[in-house]
């Protein structure tokens, strides 16, 4: 009798895991179905970009996001709110492990749990600078795109990554000439949305 109670107690148990992970699992897939972001939601952010970083780093931030997503159109950015944030790969083709997809974990991570990544999501690379001497846009495979919790999380992981690596171009490479090529194109985009939220 008392193996059977056991039995029962611990087939429960593992139904109730089962359960749970299944339900918070589907929560999960809805908020990240249910999120599309727009230029709105990066206006939204800059206060707290450039409350993070200052001006002339927000700046540089919109310039890469309007580079990164066509002006806010690509589906990287509807979709998973970055300009464009590839999930890292292993030799043997698999994804890093979440939540961080190889872009961390860091100092950054670990001090905003708020921007947690939320998942991945498969789409296309956009052509970037692949036909202007920059990194070659693969057209033949689906990639996977960190999908962030909010633009705003995306805008001030960027900063980090530009402060960390002393420039804008790195954002885009580790390359000294990628990143050179990158910041003459980020040189010739004008940043609306920072120059009016910080007007005086």
């Amino acid at each position: 009798m008392k193996k059977l109670i056991l039995g029962i107690l611990g087939f429960l148990v593992v139904g109730i895991a089962a359960l749970c992970i299944w339900y918070f699992k589907r929560q999960k897939d809805a908020v990240i179905a249910k999120k599309i972001y727009s230029v709105d939601d990066f206006e939204a952010g800059i206060p707290a970009l450039v409350n993070y970083a200052g001006v002339d780093i927000a700046k540089q931030v919109e310039q890469i996001f309007r580079t990164e997503t066509g002006n806010f159109t690509s589906s990287q950015f509807t979709e998973c709110g970055s300009p464009g944030m590839q999930a890292v790969k292993n030799p043997d083709g698999s994804f890093h492990a979440a939540p961080y997809y190889g872009w961390g974990p860091n100092s950054f991570w670990l001090t905003h749990l708020e921007y947690t990544p939320l998942g991945l999501d498969s789409m296309f690379e956009n052509a970037g600078l692949s036909n202007d001497g920059g990194i070659q846009q693969d057209t033949t495979s689906k990639q996977g795109f960190i999908v962030m919790p909010s633009v705003e999380a995306a805008m001030v992981f960027c900063a980090w990554v530009v402060k960390q690596r002393g420039r804008p171009g790195g954002w885009y490479s580790t390359d000294a000439g990628l990143q050179e090529k990158y910041e003459l194109t980020l040189s010739s985009i004008a940043t609306p949305l920072v120059d009016t939220a910080t007007e005086s």
